[in-house]
């Protein structure tokens, strides 16, 4: 069957000029005709159009096909791979699939099935193909159009899994998805802590928290009434931390040479031992002390990570042990992962791996370990410098909702996580254009247009913030499958966008203006936030995001 679509596909190619492009709606009769034979049901059940090579402008082609009483069986989307590269045909096919979901499961007026179709290098390809459920057509049109990218929305129904966790807990989810490495701000006493510690608790079990506090659950396992889950730590930042002392040691010549560790590194090393649960470190206060000094080799940690030979790995925050000499790497590894007997350990244990990976590689930070800065804005705190917040995702905690605070829905807006949810937290992609269901086409439009309004001012964007753009649409839509891709977009430009931006009224009110075209009504959050920060730079004369 493929390659009579391709045969068809090239007729229309020959008769209507300009090909997709072609505003005929006759271009694709032959090809319908022929699916709608091929499956047995009636050409109106059938319905292809095409986008050029945006997937994007999909959306727009396949609404034209939605009937308002009925479904349509089947949707055929056509786009063009101008790069013709395997890589290409699979973001356009990903992307294609993002736009795609919105017209499945909506009552009467839906598709059950849409077919993605790229042509490159001059065939057409099935690349991918999204449904509701997995039918008798739906295998029909898998096998005959030979198709690799199956997506079933009802296989993963994740918006039924976190429907007991609140929408703005999902956004930290995503936010950890993307990166490790989140601040919380907001004024005093909105819970920025308290929802560290609730990330803990959903995700401590029984036999770790024993492990380390068997006080704890003499009573019985209770989580939620945990005040400090052994998967979580609280480093109190101070005013006098001007170097990284305090959070990663140092090695000390007094009395007989010797490490002087911080809870940071142990804690840090616990992660490493167990590497199934995530662990949250918050650092209470993080902007009391200039966060570049203190946390020099965290930042610079952070961005160095990579998978190699299917482990996790970045830079080292504490050197490789043996540089320390043997007497003080023999102390170190006692203190951090237990004395250790060579002839009694097993070989390829969690001690045997932690040994050889401190002593040749340093202590690096494992995949498990997700680190949450609180902040406060004030006259009694530092600022933060673009190179923090390139690094970190930012959420603000200001919104006070006292109705649900006096019925107790604050205290129950998170859920336990069950293990695939730990999955996501922990096993995270580090590539944008590898992660499933990035956007990638929306993304880039998106972000192409603000760096046009950026062009030639400190806050345009670099590659890292498209990367993590990519990443956070991608995680987004694993917490919640029925997610927009704006909506996604939104969240993020809140995060790692507006965050970066600050200035007087001379430099930055025509930008304001030029950003809010950008970043219109179909960003609600994010276009609310421009106007509130617009006027505030008339009155104030200065304005932040932070502010």
């Amino acid at each position: 069957m493929l390659d009579k679509m391709n045969e068809l596909y090239q007729q229309m190619i020959q008769n209507y000029e300009g090909g997709l492009s072609n505003t005929s709606t006759k271009k694709f009769d032959g090809i319908v005709s022929s699916i709608a034979g091929m499956l047995g049901i009636p050409e109106n059940e059938v319905y292809a159009t095409g986008s050029g090579s945006r997937p994007g402008n999909l959306e727009v082609r396949l609404s034209q096909g939605v009937r308002a009483t009925t479904h349509t069986t089947v949707g055929l989307g056509f786009i063009v791979d101008e790069k013709n590269t395997p890589e290409n045909v699979a973001k356009l096919t990903n992307s294609a699939l993002v736009t795609c979901k919105k017209f499945l499961g909506r009552g009467k007026a839906h598709y059950d099935n849409i077919v993605i179709l790229v042509e490159s290098n001059g065939m057409i390809e099935a690349s991918g193909i999204i449904c509701q459920k997995r039918t008798a057509i739906t295998e029909k049109l898998i096998q005959e159009l030979k198709v690799s990218n199956i997506q079933e929305i009802s296989s993963v129904n994740n918006t039924t899994l976190f429907s007991s966790i609140s929408q703005s807990n999902l956004q930290y989810l995503s936010a950890l998805r993307t990166k490790p490495f989140m601040l919380l701000a907001g004024i005093s006493g909105t819970g920025k802590s308290r929802i560290v510690r609730k990330l803990a608790q959903a995700s401590i079990t029984e036999d770790l928290q024993k492990l380390y506090d068997p006080k704890s659950v003499e009573r019985g396992f209770n989580r939620w009434q945990l005040h400090k889950p052994a998967n979580f730590e609280l480093v109190q930042v101070k005013p006098n931390w001007h170097n990284s002392l305090e959070v990663v040691g140092y090695k000390s010549n007094i009395g007989s040479p010797h490490y002087e560790f911080t809870p940071f590194v142990e804690f840090v090393v616990r992660a490493w031992k167990h590497q199934d649960v995530p662990f949250f470190l918050c650092l209470d206060e993080m902007n009391l002390a200039p966060v570049e000094q203190y946390f020099a080799e965290f930042l610079s940690a952070i961005e160095s990570r990579s998978i190699e030979n299917g482990e996790y790995e970045t830079d080292p925050i504490i050197k490789p042990f043996v540089e320390f000499g043997e007497v003080v790497c023999t102390q170190m590894i006692d203190h951090l992962v237990g004395k250790v007997d060579a002839s009694k350990v097993v070989p390829d244990s969690i001690e045997a791996k932690l040994v050889e990976r401190f002593k040749t590689k340093g202590l690096t930070l494992p995949p498990n370990l997700l680190v949450l800065g609180t902040v406060n804005m004030d006259e009694t705190t530092f600022s933060f410098s673009r190179k923090v917040l390139d690094r970190a995702m930012s959420i603000v905690m200001n919104d006070v909702e006292y109705d649900k605070f006096f019925t107790g829905e604050t205290e129950n807006d998170m859920a336990e996580f069950d293990d695939a949810t730990k999955k996501l937290i922990i096993d995270r992609p580090i590539r944008g254009l590898e992660a499933e269901n990035n956007g990638a086409d929306l993304v880039e439009q998106y972000l192409t247009a603000i760096n046009e309004v950026l062009n030639d001012t400190p806050f345009k964007l670099g590659y890292r913030a498209a990367n993590e753009a990519l990443l956070y649409v991608s995680a987004a839509h694993q917490f919640d499958s029925s997610i927009d891709v704006n909506v996604a977009l939104d969240e993020f430009t809140l995060m790692k966008i507006l965050s970066r931006i600050e200035g007087d009224k001379r430099s930055i009110e025509n930008l304001l203006d030029d950003l809010q075209r950008v970043i219109n009504d179909s960003y609600p959050a994010s276009n609310k936030k421009l106007v509130q920060m617009a006027k505030t730079l008339q009155n104030k004369q200065f304005v932040s995001y932070w502010t």
